[in-house]
Formats: structure tokens, sequence, C-alpha cells
């Protein structure tokens, strides 16, 4: 039978203005073999139109590349008041006789078979091609007697769950290696990662020379006006005066290369690919130029993360508007500046700034208006060493841990 036969493919819901939904953003779907997600709660009448609906026990598919091919398929449970709507992204499978069909229908969606098929059949331009839902209608779904769906499913879970141990044991190794990074950080801004040098010239010094602050906010002799004490040859500044302007450009020429939210790896906070788009093809949002020896911070949810260094291979891409650009200025090295943007100092005082329902968002001034400490720009320099020295023995020993599971 075709899916077409057995399922409801993305159908409406029918709710009144006021009732409590679960709103579920592609970022709040777990990938690969798990079927979790997260969701915030909103009115109908807020996500009734432009999203997609869904209700208790559909199966949502990710229709883009890459969510698609990562597996970001999810059977919809728990959901406020048994409904919801979330990204546009998703195709949902509804079962028209069997609602206990599901489970098997998620292992379906997540076989090898459907995710190559899937991408066979991929339209659309390079970087935004989708699944259409023609093609999702017309696949041959493979339906056995209900009973050996459950052993089927069965199975599965009894496998999944072994996988499970051995990736609670990774995840576990992962969390830690996570938390040693981020206080190492931490300790970094701080200045108590590395011997401060008397020889060094203080910040202040260099502001001075290259005319960036007024005197009167050179000072950090008002400790209580500053977030945590710093050492006395370093300086709170905020982001207008360490950070150049961001440069717009629109994209020019035949091809361009674009970065968006989803070409960030989060986890290890690097650029993991840039997407070739024709010109006639780019989003209204690319238009931010970055260069190497940019951070990429982004505004849109700060708290997941999406931050990344602008390596030489990527110099002069454009990047999406979602993104603060920070362009270090001569009082800041490049990497010190990659690290501070990742510290918990940072991204957890520019969540407090967050507004909107659909995309919670902080704004340029946000970034801009945030104080950063600013060391001499030599301990910057053995900052970022020390860092890369423990980030580089951490992940070795996290290598060694992960072979020997």
């Amino acid at each position: 039978m075709k899916i077409k036969d057995i399922f409801q493919i993305s159908p409406k819901n029918n709710l009144d203005d006021n009732t409590d939904v679960s709103f579920i953003p592609m970022q709040l779907i777990s990938g690969e073999f798990t079927n979790e997600h997260k969701s915030e709660i909103k009115k109908w009448k807020d996500v009734k139109k432009g999203f997609t609906h869904f209700q208790e026990g559909d199966v949502a598919i990710a229709k883009i590349t890459p969510c698609f091919e990562n597996r970001k398929s999810v059977i919809l449970n728990n959901l406020e008041n048994c409904f919801g709507a979330g990204t546009t992204e998703l195709h949902i499978l509804r079962p028209i006789l069997e609602p206990s069909i599901a489970n098997y229908t998620l292992c379906f969606v997540k076989s090898e078979y459907f995710i190559n098929h899937g991408i066979s059949q991929f339209s659309g331009a390079v970087g935004q091609q989708r699944v259409g839902r023609n093609i999702i209608e017309d696949t041959w779904f493979p339906l056995p007697p209900f009973s050996e769906q459950n052993r089927i499913v069965a199975e599965v879970e009894r496998l999944f769950a072994l996988i499970d141990i051995i990736e609670q044991s990774k995840f576990s190794i992962e969390q830690d290696v996570k938390q040693t990074k981020s206080k190492v950080i931490d300790l970094a801004i701080r200045g108590k990662l590395v011997p401060q040098d008397l020889n060094d010239e203080p910040a202040s010094v260099l502001i001075e020379k290259t005319n960036k602050v007024e005197k009167s906010n050179k000072t950090t002799s008002y400790k209580s006006h500053y977030p945590f004490d710093i050492p006395s040859n370093w300086i709170w500044l905020n982001g207008s005066q360490c950070f150049n302007s961001m440069i717009n450009k629109k994209p020019e020429g035949d091809y361009f290369r674009y970065i968006d939210i989803e070409a960030i790896d989060n986890k290890n906070h690097v650029i993991k690919e840039a997407k070739k788009i024709r010109v006639a093809d780019a989003p209204s949002r690319a238009s931010r130029l970055i260069n190497e020896g940019d951070t990429l911070f982004s505004m849109v949810r700060p708290y997941l993360e999406n931050i990344a260094y602008v390596d030489k291979q990527y110099d002069k891409c454009i990047a999406s508007t979602g993104f603060y650009v920070c362009k270090p200025n001569k009082l800041l090295f490049p990497k010190y500046l990659y690290f501070l943007m990742q510290s918990k100092y940072v991204i957890n005082g520019l969540n407090l700034f967050m507004k909107g329902d659909n995309s919670p968002s902080i704004n340029n001034s946000n970034i801009t208006s945030f104080l950063y400490p600013i060391p001499p720009i030599s301990e910057q320099r053995r900052i970022v060493n020390k860092i890369e020295e423990i980030f580089q023995r951490t992940d070795k020993i996290q290598e060694n841990l992960k072979a020997n599971i």
C-alpha cells in the first residue's frame, strides 16, 4: 500500500482561538534514532496560520535537508490539550484506521530505505532541498499484520535500548567534557587561567592609543558597577567599544556561499559547511558579509549556542541576519573573542534580553551594549593558547574513553 492509502497527510486542526496548544520549532525535535521532542505553549490563535498543524499521536517527518537525512522524525506525544502546531518544514502522518500503527511507522520513516528514497527525490535549490508531499504520498509502505508490527517494534525497541545504554555512556563523557570546557572558559574570562604579566601593556593604554573610549569609561575602580572582579590591567567595555561595525552586503554573481543557523554545529561551535546557492534564489536574510577572524553569534534562541569562528575557508561568505557578526577591533584578539562569546557569562546574560514567542530572540543593541571583560592583547593570546591546549587534551581523553566503551 502507499502512504496516502493509510494516512492523512498534514491535516488541519479546528480549535477555539484561546486554546493552549504545543508549539514545536525544528530545533526542539531530536534526530537520529530517538523519539523525543520538546515544546512551547502558545495560544491557538497565534500559531494556527503559517504553521503545520498536528495532534496527539501523529508522526512528524522533517522534509528539508539536512534535517530529513538526520532523521528528525518523531511521534508527537504529551501535547498541550492534545493539539499543536510547528515548523512548516514538517510532513504529518495521521493514521486513518489504527492509531497504534504510529510506533511501527516511526521505525519505517527512520529506516535506511525511506531516507535513501527521500534523498533520491529531493527537489529545490541547493541548500534548500526538500522531500515533496507527493513523494511521501506515493511511497510504498510495507504493512504487516498487526501482531507482526508489534513484534517488529518490540525488537527494534530492545535493540535501541542497548544502543541507548552505549550512547548514555558516551553522553555522560560528553557532558563531563562540556562542563570542563565551560569551566576553563569561565576561569579564562575572569583572569584566573593564566598568570598576569606585569610587563603586559594594560588594556587601558591600548584604548588610549586607539582613542576608542572616553576617559570616564576607562576605569574599573567602581567594581560594584561591574558583573565580577577582573585583574587591574583588564578593563570592562561594551560591544560597541570593542567590535567593528557589521558589513551589509547582498550576494553578487551567479552563485554565493551562504551560512545560516543550520550550517552551525552548536556542540563544537564550528561552521559545518557553507551552502552554495544561486543568487536568484538568495534568501532575504542573506546580507551579512563575514571575514576570517569574525565570530558568528545567533540572535535567535541564543541558549542553543549557535556560535562559530570564521576561519579562512569561509572568508567573504554571506551569513544570515539571524547572526550578530562579532568583528574584533584592535582591542581584541579574534580567538579570545570567540571563546568569550561561548562563556556562560555572555550566553546567560544575553538570554535575559530574549523577546518574542515563536522565535525568541535578542537584537543587535543587546550585544553591543553588553559588558565584556577585556585583558591586554598579549594576555589574550596566552589565554587562547592555554584554552586550546586544555581542549586538545580533553578531546583526546574523550576519544580514548569512547573507544573503550
